[in-house]
C-alpha cells in the first residue's frame, strides 16, 4: 500500500485482492479487501467498481451461508445499478436537446399553408365592380328605409287633418282647439278651421305624391342593382368555372419574387417597419401581386396580348405591358421589375400597378434581375450583363430615367444568375464560372466594372450565387452548394444538398437555406457543411422563392402554395415502442433494449408477467425520462386513493373505540348484570333489543361482529336504555328530585314487568313486520326463536310463562282445592321440566344463588 499512491489504483487493489482471497476460499480477508475496496471506491464515486465489489461481496456472504448480509450486498448493487442507468439516459437525453440548441435551430414542423388565389384580370375587375354594387345596394337600402318613415309621417298627418275635419262638421260649437293650423295648440273658429284644414290637406297630398315617387325610384334602383349584382354573378360563375379554373390551376407560375427588404428588416411577411405585405409573380405575360398571409390575389398587370387592341395604340410602349412570357422578377418594395423574352425591362408603381418607364437593349430574353441603391443589373441570353439607371433617377434629371450605363462582357454563356451591391457584383453562368466584380463611379452617370475573382469549380452550369462578406455561395444544376472562401477564391466546403437544380438560396453566418427543382427546402450548416434537414411538403416542381428571418421560413412553390417553416420548433422526443412478438417476452425486451423488467412493468402498468400477451404495444424507451408514463400516472393516483382510503378507515376505526369505551363506562352496570345472557344469545335481527342493549360486549367476543351502530338515533330503544354521564351524575347529587318520568325510561327493580311487557310487544312487532316484509323462511325462523330456551326472546318468554305458572300452583296452594283436568296437565308439564334442569335458567339473572334441583325462582323479592 505504501508504493502506490494514486486512490483509484489503491482501490484496484484491494479489490483484487479480496476476489483472490474469495477464490481461495479466505473468507475472511475475503471480506476484509472487499469492503476497503468498497469504501475507497464509494469515496472516489466510482459507482460501476462500487457495484461489481457488491456484487462479489453478495457472493461471498452467500457461501458463508448469510443469506441477509448476502441479500442486502445484492440489493445495494441493483438500486446503483439503476441510479447509474437513469443517470446515464438522463445525460444522453440532454446531450440530444443540447446538440440540437448547438447545431442549429431548425425547423421541424410546418406552421401554416397558405394556398395562391389563381384568378384573371376580368375576375379582379368583377370582383371589384361586385363589392362596388354591394356598397350602392346597402346605400339604396338605407334610404329607402328613411324614406318609408317619411312616407309614413306624412300619411299620419293626413289621417290626422281628415279625423279633424270629420270633428268640426260634427261640432256644433263655434270654436275648436287644433293643432295642425299652427305649430302650436291654438282655438281656431269652426269655419276658419274647415278652411285651414282643406288647404293643408292639399299640401300634404301632394307631398305624400311626391314622396311616394321617390320611394318607388329607390325600389327601382335597388332592383336594378340586385339584378346587375345576379348578371355579375353569373358572369363571375362563368369565369371561375372548371374549365377555366382548372386551366389556371395547372398553369404554375414561372417567377416568384419575395420583397429583399423584408428579410433584410428580420421581418419575412412585410408587417415589420418599411415592409411589404405583398409579394410577385408571372404568370404568361401577367404579373399577380399575392398577400403574403391569406394568399388572396390582390391585383393583376396584364401583358399586352391580354390588353384591349384600342387601348394598346393609345398606351405607350412600356405601359402595355410585356409581349412575350415573363421570365424573371425583381421585388424591390416600391418598385418591381419585371424582364421577358421580349428582350424588354419594365419598372412597375407598387402602389397603383401603372408602368414608370420601359428598358430596352438586349438581344436575348432576361434572365436575371439584381438591384442596389443606384443602380438596376440584369442579365440576358446575349452573355452580357447591363447596368441601368434606378427609378430614384426620377429626381432631378427625367432623361436620365431607365438610361444604359455600362455593358459588361466576360462570360461565354448565358449568365443564369446575378447578385449587386454598392461596390460589387456577383455573377453565375452556364460556361461553369462564377465571378466577382468591383464597381466604381467614373462620373455623374457612368460606373466602370471590373472583375477581380473568377471561382472554378463546378462542372455544370451555376443557378444561383449569393455573396457574403467573407465568403460567397453557388448552386448548380447538380443540386451541390459550394462555399467560397473570398481572400483566396478557394473552395471551403462542397455539400450536395438537392438531387436536382437549386433555385434559390438566402444563408446568414450559421445556416443555408436553399430550395431546390426536387421540391424540398434544405437546411444546412455553414461552418460543418452538413444538411441538417430536409423539409418536405411542396407538391412535385421547383422551389421558385424563399426568404427567412429569425422566427420563419417562406417558401414559393409551383404547387401554388406558400408554406410558412417555424424555426425552433422541434419534435417533443417521443417514447419508443416494441410491439410483442411471437417467442418474445419482458426479459428478452429488457437484454434487447438494456431496460430491467421491472422497469418496463411499471413504465406499462403490468403487474404480472402472464399478462403479456403477442402483438401488445409496450414502451421500451421513454423519450423523457424525467416524464411519468400513462401507466405510473394511474399507479400513483390509485396509490394515493389507498393511501386515503387506509387513513379514513383508521380514523373510523379510532372513532368506533372512542365510542366503545364511552359506551362501555356508561351501560356497565347493565352489562355485568346480563353477562351470561348476551354471550348466550343468537337473535338474527341487528336491531333487536339484544343487539341494541349488549351490541359492544358481542363485538368482542363474535368471530364477525356486525359494524353497524344502532344507538345513531336517539330515539331508539337502546339509546333509551343507557343513561349519559350528565345524568348519572345529577341523579346521584343529593340535592337530584326523582322523576318518575325519567326513571320508567332505565331497567330497574320497580319496572321490571313493565319492560317485560316491552320485550314481549316488541318481539310480536318484529314478528309481525317479519311476516309482512320477509320470506315465510325468515318468519319460520322467528317463530323457532320465540320458543328457543336459548334466544333472549325465547328465555322471556318461557320467564313469563313460568311466572304465571307460578301463580297458578300458589293460588292452588292456598285454595287447597281439587285438581282438576286442566291443572293434571299443568302438573305433568311442571314436572317434565323439572327433570331437564337447563331449561330454567335463572341463577344467572338473580344475585341469589339455588341449587340446580330447584325448578322455579320462589320467593324473589320485587327488586331482584
Amino acid at each position: 500500500g505504501l508504493e502506490i499512491d494514486d486512490p483509484a489504483e489503491i482501490a484496484e487493489a484491494y479489490f483484487g485482492l479480496g476476489t483472490g482471497y474469495l477464490s481461495s476460499f479466505d473468507y475472511e480477508n475475503a471480506l476484509r479487501y472487499l469492503n476497503m475496496a468498497k469504501s475507497n471506491y464509494e469515496f472516489l464515486g466510482n459507482i460501476p467498481r462500487c457495484c461489481g465489489v457488491l456484487r462479489t461481496l453478495s457472493d461471498c456472504y452467500s457461501r458463508l451461508n448469510k443469506q441477509v448480509q448476502s441479500l442486502e450486498c445484492k440489493g445495494q448493487s441493483d438500486k446503483l445499478e439503476d441510479e447509474l442507468r437513469h443517470k446515464i439516459s438522463t445525460i444522453n437525453f440532454k446531450l440530444d436537446d443540447l446538440r440540437d440548441r448547438l447545431v442549429a435551430t431548425t425547423a421541424a414542423e410546418m406552421e401554416n399553408v397558405v394556398p395562391i388565389e389563381r384568378s384573371s384580370l376580368q375576375m379582379l375587375r368583377m370582383k371589384e365592380e361586385m363589392n362596388e354594387l354591394n356598397d350602392k345596394l346597402e346605400e339604396s337600402m338605407k334610404a329607402i328605409a328613411v324614406q318609408r318613415e317619411v312616407v309614413h309621417s306624412v300619411e299620419q298627418i293626413l289621417d290626422a287633418i281628415q279625423q279633424e275635419m270629420q270633428l268640426a262638421a260634427d261640432s256644433d260649437e263655434p270654436e275648436m282647439l287644433s293643432a295642425l293650423v299652427h305649430d302650436q295648440p291654438q282655438v281656431v273658429e269652426i269655419e276658419e278651421l274647415k278652411t285651414r284644414l282643406v288647404a293643408r290637406s292639399a299640401i300634404e297630398g301632394a307631398k305624400l305624391k311626391q314622396e311616394q315617387e321617390a320611394l318607388r325610384l329607390l325600389n327601382v334602383q335597388e332592383s336594378n342593382l340586385h339584378d346587375s349584382l345576379n348578371e355579375l354573378d353569373q358572369q363571375m360563375q362563368l369565369e371561375e368555372g372548371v374549365l377555366a379554373s382548372r386551366s389556371r390551376v395547372t398553369r404554375p407560375f414561372r417567377c416568384a419574387a419575395l420583397c429583399a427588404a423584408n428579410a433584410a428588416g428580420n421581418e419575412v411577411t412585410g408587417t415589420g417597419s418599411g415592409g411589404v405585405e405583398q409579394w410577385v409573380a408571372a404568370d404568361g405575360a401577367d404579373v399577380h401581386f399575392v398577400d403574403y398571409h391569406n394568399g388572396q390575389l390582390c391585383g393583376v398587370i396584364p401583358g399586352g396580348k391580354s390588353r384591349d387592341s384600342k387601348t394598346l395604340q393609345l398606351e405607350s410602349e412600356a405601359a402595355r405591358g410585356h409581349d412575350g412570357v415573363v421570365t424573371c422578377l425583381l421585388h424591390d418594395a416600391g418598385a418591381i421589375y419585371s424582364g421577358s423574352s421580349d428582350e424588354k425591362i419594365i419598372c412597375w408603381d407598387f402602389a397603383t400597378h401603372k408602368a414608370l418607364y420601359c428598358m430596352t437593349g438586349h438581344e436575348g430574353a432576361i434572365v436575371s434581375l439584381a438591384s442596389n441603391s443606384s443602380y438596376v443589373a440584369s442579365s440576358s441570353a446575349d452573355l452580357t450583363v447591363r447596368l441601368w439607371t434606378k427609378h430614384t433617377a426620377l429626381v432631378g434629371d427625367d432623361s436620365r430615367v431607365g438610361q444604359q450605363v455600362r455593358v459588361v462582357y466576360g462570360h461565354v454563356k448565358s449568365v443564369l444568375s446575378l447578385q449587386i451591391g454598392e461596390s460589387w457584383m456577383l455573377t453565375g453562368a452556364a460556361d461553369f464560372e462564377v465571378r466577382v466584380w468591383t464597381l466604381q463611379k467614373s462620373g455623374k452617370h457612368s460606373v466602370s466594372v471590373e472583375c477581380t475573382h473568377r471561382l472554378q469549380g463546378h462542372e455544370c452550369p451555376i443557378t444561383c450565387v449569393r455573396y457574403g462578406t467573407l465568403e460567397v455561395l453557388s448552386g448548380d444544376m447538380k443540386g451541390r452548394i459550394f462555399i467560397w472562401w473570398m481572400k483566396t477564391a478557394t473552395i471551403l466546403r462542397q455539400c450536395q444538398v438537392h438531387s436536382a437544380p437549386v433555385k434559390c438560396i438566402q444563408f446568414d453566418s450559421v445556416h443555408i437555406v436553399s430550395g431546390g427543382a426536387d421540391s424540398t427546402v434544405c437546411i444546412t450548416d455553414i461552418a460543418t457543411g452538413e444538411k441538417l434537414q430536409t423539409l418536405i411538403g411542396h407538391g412535385p416542381g421547383p422551389i421558385l422563392a424563399l426568404a427567412f428571418d429569425a422566427e420563419r421560413i417562406v417558401s414559393v412553390g409551383v404547387d401554388n402554395t406558400m408554406r410558412y417553416w417555424q424555426w425552433g420548433r422541434r419534435v417533443p422526443p417521443k417514447d419508443k415502442f416494441h410491439l410483442l412478438d411471437k417467442g418474445e417476452s419482458l426479459l428478452t425486451l429488457s437484454k434487447l433494449y438494456s431496460v430491467s423488467v421491472d422497469t418496463l412493468m411499471r413504465w406499462n402498468g403490468i403487474s404480472d408477467m402472464r399478462h403479456c400477451h403477442v402483438g401488445m404495444k409496450l414502451i421500451v424507451r421513454k423519450g423523457d425520462p424525467s416524464k411519468p408514463t400513462d401507466a405510473e400516472k394511474f399507479a400513483a393516483e390509485q396509490e394515493k386513493k389507498r393511501l386515503l382510503e387506509d387513513v379514513a378507515a383508521n380514523n373510523r376505526l379510532n372513532s368506533r373505540r372512542d365510542n366503545a369505551q364511552v359506551d362501555a363506562g356508561t351501560g356497565q352496570a347493565l352489562l355485568a348484570k346480563y353477562n351470561r345472557v348476551h354471550k348466550m344469545a343468537t337473535d338474527i335481527d341487528f336491531f333487536s333489543l339484544n343487539n341494541r342493549m349488549f351490541k359492544q360486549e358481542k363485538r368482542q367476543v363474535e368471530l364477525f361482529p356486525d359494524r353497524g351502530d344502532p344507538n345513531r338515533n336517539p330515539h331508539a330503544l337502546s339509546a333509551r336504555l343507557q343513561r349519559s354521564k350528565k345524568q348519572i351524575a345529577a341523579l346521584s347529587s343529593p340535592n337530584a328530585s326523582k322523576s318518575s318520568l325519567v326513571d320508567r325510561y332505565y331497567i330497574s327493580a320497580d319496572n321490571e314487568d313493565d319492560w317485560r311487557e316491552v320485550a314481549e310487544q316488541l318481539a310480536m312487532t318484529m314478528l309481525s313486520l317479519l311476516v309482512e316484509y320477509e320470506a315465510y323462511a325468515v318468519v319460520m325462523e322467528q317463530k323457532r326463536v320465540l320458543r328457543s330456551t336459548i334466544s333472549i326472546i325465547g328465555r322471556i318468554n318461557r320467564y313469563a310463562t313460568q311466572k304465571e305458572k307460578d301463580r297458578e300452583k300458589d293460588e292452588k296452594d292456598k285454595s287447597g282445592g281439587e285438581v282438576g283436568p286442566d291443572q293434571l296437565e299443568v302438573v305433568q308439564e311442571e314436572e317434565e321440566q323439572e327433570e331437564d334442569p337447563g331449561v330454567y335458567v335463572q341463577g344467572e339473572v338473580d344475585d341469589v344463588d339455588r341449587s340446580a334441583s330447584e325448578p322455579l325462582p320462589h320467593g324473589r323479592g320485587e327488586g331482584d
